[in-house]
């Protein structure tokens, strides 16, 4: 579980993408909030803070693009070690929400 508060502070209140809009928003990034699992995807290692604009209105975040790219911004924040435990703790009912990893 995180505290959207907290990670806002310890991140700043940018949004992740780099537009320079503040954020609003704790995103479920790399894997949808799916709430049967929100043990597995309420993490900040699965969470992107973005503006509303960007997110909601324009979708920007729901690609294999970005998800690769916010993948990439918290292996440096967090380290590749944490990244990796925390995928290889999913279920295999959501590895396949993952497959972008290896394209």
């Amino acid at each position: 579980m995180f505290d959207k508060l907290q990670l806002f502070e310890e991140r700043g209140w940018l949004c992740a993408c780099g537009c320079g809009k503040r954020a609003e928003h704790a995103h479920h990034c790399l894997i949808p909030n799916l709430k049967r699992f929100e043990k597995y995807v309420n993490t900040p290692l699965n969470i992107a803070l973005v503006n509303g604009e960007e997110h909601v209105q324009q979708k920007k975040f729901d690609t294999d693009e970005w998800r690769k790219e916010f993948y990439r911004q918290n292996v440096l924040r967090y380290g590749q070690e944490a990244m990796d435990e925390w995928i290889n703790s999913l279920p295999d009912k959501l590895r396949y929400r993952i497959d972008w990893l290896d394209k």
